[in-house]
């Protein structure tokens, strides 16, 4: 009964690293003076999305913003304006991403 309980937690555990695995790619859109910032890699539910779009909304970007879906069907996170570097910050201090599994992409 023991391998049961350890086989469970095992398999548990390795869906939870998994599921931290994620690797964000953020794309500029440049259109005339304005700026789009996409946010692209998350593999997590909606109603997480949305709380980590109103905490990036209000308190690290101070813009507005809101979720969509790519060709794919995949949800990306767009904030209005230039947000690279603060999207960067809070996704290595915030949700723990290592910066090898963070790239820029565009302007």
């Amino acid at each position: 009964m023991g391998d049961f309980t350890d086989d469970m937690f095992g398999a548990m555990n390795d869906e939870f690293t998994s599921q931290k695995q994620e690797k964000f790619d953020l794309y500029i859109e440049q259109k005339g003076r304005k700026y789009k910032t996409s946010v692209q890699g998350w593999q997590r539910p909606s109603k997480e999305l949305k709380e980590i779009l109103k905490k990036l909304k209000k308190s690290v970007c101070q813009c507005s913003g809101s979720i969509e879906e790519d060709d794919q069907g995949r949800e990306l996170i767009i904030l209005f304006g230039d947000q690279r570097d603060k999207v960067v910050e809070y996704l290595m201090s915030v949700e723990k991403i290592p910066e090898g599994d963070i790239t820029v992409h565009g302007v």
